[in-house]
């Protein structure tokens, strides 16, 4: 009897004796979590066959032969635990050739653990390599082409240090290994979602309605064709749909039903009981409850990214709150990888060491003494409208010892530093304006097909198939197209790929007191626009043609650089621990902000630079435009808010104008060369002998005229 069942364990057989149907009954008993364990019942052993043997043949049930009058009992199902759905899963585990070790640049070498590695693995991820972490910086400054995948890999690393010193330090706040791996998972993450060229995506989409605003037919052709995409989306809104296409590759989904079991298995993939703390991590000290990843726990992961609750709860639950963790005393665990409060986080720990190594060539090294000294303590946030600390409670914050007040302030400081030098260099936002101009030129024509929809590049970010295919490869898919419609996007891309960017036609410094001007510009930069062009003038070009500047050749850029809370200080948003306090670890400490004039010799006069920067869209107009804006700039208001006629000769009028132009911020200051090659030329070529060149151009503008449209 042995030899015939062994013989016969995936085929249909019967027996005689007893007139009972079996259907690979062996095979089933057999599966996989029944096996773990228990020797009985692992697949081809003898124990399981005559163990099936007597289950059978030994079963105390009624015999139901052809006769029998009794009704026949309902079929036995000997694993009532299987899934009604058969699906082909891998069982991630802890064994050592599981986990991985990347190496970087930064950080030297970063371990994997298997959730990492299945989730790095994926598509939604994978594309990150093609998403370029500064943009179109690497046409300033070359060596800066590293991607988003890098710096996701380092924020992962350095949110998984920051977590697990914190709960080494203070056990009283019970943080387990589950909410490190969280924590890590949300780092490994948070940029998952973002789109061509990172943030100029996101300045193309803002871009989008003016753009339509221009040419109303273009919103009928968009209402028309393509899905309609939410005003408020930005790139973390994106982020949580990658991680749901991340997640639905492996075969899995969040279940918002149970959110305290394992995600819902959907497909072939990952078995979701494996996606688990191992070993290596400290999962052997907990219960297999404890260190499973749950719904709620991706939850809690998109919520980190996020910085508030997420649209998928609103709905689904109704409840406008955090739900990922509901311990007060990890509130904390939020503001490791987005600080909500302070803005010191690892995410710019990471990029600011990562930008500074790639683009200036200096060490790039992160600040340990702000990693390894930060804790949690309570304390009240620096928002006036906060509800919590407005009824008595305080904030379960991440805090510092009150010795690392100058080294806070020398990461805020570097902030300044890099936004100044690299982030807002005035050729990389000179690239950056044309990226967006060529994906307007092209969105209402290049289609992208996904799930028998059609989207355009800007509504692609509402599907997961189709946003899989933005990449910065967009700019080289337009210049290989032949679609007559995308002449013009096509030509703006020839241009980009052989660097003949706009340029800057001029700079003005905001002041202070200059806040009108300074809102006009964030608001109406298209009247701006208008002011400049007013100026009557024209220009011959080196064909003898004469030519005229439009509002379409000219751009009104505002920028604005600080030490992360606009025109405020840094620190007052950072809150510190006394020294005398550091001992009592075993209560909640108490933090505090510190008195600006105990460090008023770290502390600088203003936070925030601001200034308005003018391009030409145009190279054979930009002498005309700069004429242009020399003339506006020198004639702007005066203090009844009416233009100011200035009278002076073009030669004396040009001479002032170019001076403040080259000085930059204020007379007494340097000249700031950076690396565009445009300085180059005038390195060494004294200011007056420049001027001098200057006011020999042979096609001046007139004087400015009374009448500013």
């Amino acid at each position: 009897m042995s030899n015939f069942i062994e013989k016969s364990t995936d085929i249909h057989f019967h027996f005689d004796l007893t007139r009972l149907s079996f259907f690979n009954t062996y095979s089933i008993c057999c599966r996989q979590d029944l096996t773990d364990g228990d020797d009985r019942w692992k697949p081809h052993s003898p124990t399981a066959k005559m163990s099936l043997f007597n289950r059978v043949v030994h079963s105390q049930e009624p015999r139901c032969g052809l006769n029998n009058d009794r009704k026949r009992p309902a079929k036995r199902d000997f694993c009532s635990n299987k899934k009604k759905t058969k699906f082909h899963l891998k069982q991630l585990s802890g064994n050592p050739r599981d986990f991985t070790i990347m190496s970087d640049e930064v950080h030297q070498s970063i371990d994997i653990c298997p959730v990492m590695k299945v989730l790095i693995d994926t598509e939604p991820f994978q594309r990150l390599r093609n998403i370029k972490q500064l943009g179109v910086t690497n046409l300033v400054y070359s060596c800066a082409d590293h991607n988003r995948f890098q710096h996701s890999i380092g924020v992962s690393y350095l949110a998984r240090e920051m977590c697990t010193r914190i709960k080494n330090k203070q056990r009283n706040l019970n943080t387990t290994d589950k909410d490190v791996l969280c924590v890590t998972l949300a780092g490994l993450l948070h940029d998952i979602g973002h789109g061509p060229f990172s943030h100029i995506f996101e300045a193309f989409r803002g871009s989008l309605h003016a753009h339509m605003r221009k040419d109303p037919t273009l919103k009928k052709h968009y209402d028309e064709n393509f899905p309609r995409v939410p005003k408020e989306w930005s790139h973390e809104h994106s982020s949580l749909l990658m991680i749901d296409a991340a997640l639905k590759s492996l075969g899995l989904e969040i279940d918002m039903e149970n959110l305290d079991k394992p995600l819902k298995q959907i497909g072939d993939g990952i078995d979701a009981r494996s996606m688990r703390v191992f070993k290596h991590f400290g999962g052997s000290d907990y219960s297999e409850h404890d260190i499973v990843l749950t719904s709620r726990d991706f939850i809690f992961i998109k919520e980190c990214i996020f910085g508030k609750p997420i649209p998928q709860v609103v709905e689904k639950v109704g409840k406008d709150d955090l739900i990922g963790r509901l311990e007060k005393q990890k509130e904390w665990l939020y503001d490791i990888v987005a600080n909500r409060h302070s803005g010191l986080d690892v995410d710019k720990m990471d990029y600011f060491a990562r930008d500074e190594r790639r683009s200036l060539s200096e060490a790039g090294k992160i600040n340990l003494q702000i990693l390894y000294n930060a804790l949690v303590a309570k304390a009240t946030c620096s928002r006036f409208d906060c509800k919590k600390c407005s009824s008595g409670e305080k904030h379960f914050m991440i805090c510092y010892p009150k010795k690392c007040v100058e080294e806070v302030m020398s990461f805020f400081r570097f902030r300044f530093k890099m936004h100044g030098t690299v982030y807002q260099h005035k050729t990389s936002s000179a690239a950056a304006a044309m990226v967006v101009d060529i994906l307007l030129k092209a969105d209402p024509y290049l289609a992208i097909e996904a799930g028998g929809e059609h989207h355009s590049i800007s509504s692609a970010v509402v599907n997961q198939e189709a946003f899989l295919g933005l990449k910065d490869s967009i700019i080289e898919d337009i210049y290989n197209s032949s679609a007559p419609e995308l002449q013009p996007a096509r030509d703006l891309a020839r241009r980009f790929m052989a660097r003949d960017l706009y340029k800057l036609a001029g700079e003005l410094n905001i002041k202070p007191s200059d806040k009108k001007l300074w809102e006009k510009a964030k608001t109406n930069p298209e009247a701006i626009v208008r002011e400049i062009c007013s100026f009557e003038g024209s220009h011959t070009d080196d064909s003898g043609e004469t030519v005229f500047v439009a509002e379409d050749d000219v751009i009104v850029e505002h920028c604005a650089w600080h030490y992360g809370r606009k025109d405020q200080n840094p620190l007052s948003a950072v809150r510190f621990v006394n020294r005398e306090e550091l001992g009592c670890t075993d209560e909640i400490l108490t933090a505090h902000e510190v008195d600006e004039e105990d460090y008023e010799t770290i502390i600088p006069r203003s936070f925030m630079k601001k200034c308005i920067r003018v391009y030409s869209r145009n190279p054979s107009k930009t002498e005309l435009v700069m004429h242009k804006f020399l003339a506006w700039k020198e004639n702007l208001f005066n203090d009844s808010g009416s233009p100011v006629l200035n009278t002076q000769t073009y030669s004396g009028f040009l001479q002032r104008a170019e001076v403040s132009v080259l000085e930059r911020v204020d007379r007494d200051a340097p000249i700031a060369l950076t690396q565009d090659s445009g300085d180059e030329d005038e390195m060494y070529t004294p200011i007056k002998n420049r001027i001098r060149q200057k006011t020999e151009d042979p096609s001046p503008i007139p004087l400015p005229s009374f009448n500013l449209k």
